[in-house]
Formats: C-alpha cells, structure tokens, sequence
C-alpha cells in the first residue's frame, strides 16, 4: 500500500494532484501542450504512470482539471483585488493586470490554437471557465457604461477588450508592467475613459 503523505487520504490526493499540476504546466511551458504525454507527467512528477492514471484517465482529464484548479485560484484573486478597486475604470485596470500577469506565467496555447489539440467536449468544458472570465469582464464594462465613465456598447467592446488583453499577452514580453500600462491605456481610451 503506498504511503500517504499529509496527514490523511485527502490531503494526500490534493498534494498529488498539486505535484501533478506543477509537473503539467513545467512540461508545457518547456516543451508546448502537443509535445508532452501523461508518460512524461507522471516521471516529471515522480510517480509512475500507472499512479498517474488513478487521477487522470488521458490527456484531456488532465488539462481540464488544471484549468479548473488554475481558474478557480486565479478567480478566487481577482475577486480579492477587484473587492478593493472603487470606480470601473479602476476595476478594469485591476483585471488587465490580473489577466496578464497569469497570461505570462501560463503557457498553454490561446482559444484557438489550443482548439484544434482537444477533443470537441474537452474544448466546451474548457469554454466555460473563459466564460466566466468573460462575465467578470462583463460586469465591470456594464458599469461602466451604466455610469457613463465608458462609451462603448458592452457587446460590442467585450471581445475587442479581451483580444488587446490576449494579444498583449502573446507577445512574451519580459516588462510585464509595461505592457500592462501599454494595454490598459489604449483600451481606456478605446472605452472613452480619461486615464
């Protein structure tokens, strides 16, 4: 019988799954999504792969597990930093930090391209957790233009706020906080706020 670690049977499994998790997301960022199997998880994690399969059956189990502990955490934050953030126009500046900020320190390929690497029923789970970052978004232009510091039809602006934010994102680059300013004043503007 293996050993269990932390005390008890659940805190055991939630170690394991965090050990699993940190193994996953090194391997993508090292060698992209396409490129890395459970095999390779599982001795990156140092279990063999037979333990690896008692918590995830495939490769898609796995990513959409880690995408739920990574939104839930990273929703969990926001909601925190978002609570202190008094106007939208600071509300929104607090999101486009959060975003990229988790963007540069994550490495699994965007919407699109990770797409194409899933299953249709694996890619709609995934979805939904993009979704409910996108109510967050939401909200916060809602307000916006409900107190008149944005000009923007919410619908409309959705989509093209999230893609300055995917974009900027995508660029890699090392000045994290640069590109933060670069994408929260062009998109304040775009929205017709004063900075």
């Amino acid at each position: 019988m293996p050993r269990v670690t932390g005390g008890s049977v659940a805190a055991h499994r939630q170690a394991t799954r965090d050990a699993i998790f940190a193994a996953f997301s090194s391997l993508v960022y090292e060698r992209g999504y396409d490129a890395v199997s459970l095999a390779d998880v599982a001795a990156a994690a140092g279990m063999s792969r037979t333990t690896m399969y008692n918590y995830f059956a495939d490769k898609d189990a796995l990513v959409v597990a880690f995408t739920e502990a990574e939104v839930t955490s990273f929703t969990e934050g926001l909601a925190a930093d978002l609570a202190g953030a008094g106007t939208p126009a600071d509300r929104l500046r607090v999101y486009i930090a959060a975003q990229l900020r988790y963007i540069s320190r994550n490495h699994l390929p965007p919407g699109r391209s990770l797409q194409v690497l899933l299953s249709p029923e694996t890619y709609q789970r995934l979805l939904h957790h993009v979704h409910s970052m996108e109510d967050t978004l939401r909200g916060i232009l809602a307000d916006g233009v409900g107190d008149g510091s944005f000009d923007a039809d919410v619908g409309t602006a959705l989509p093209l706020v999230s893609a300055c934010i995917n974009r900027a994102g995508s660029l890699g680059h090392d000045d994290i906080e640069r590109e933060t300013d670069a994408t929260t004043t062009f998109v304040l503007r775009a929205l017709g706020a004063v900075r």
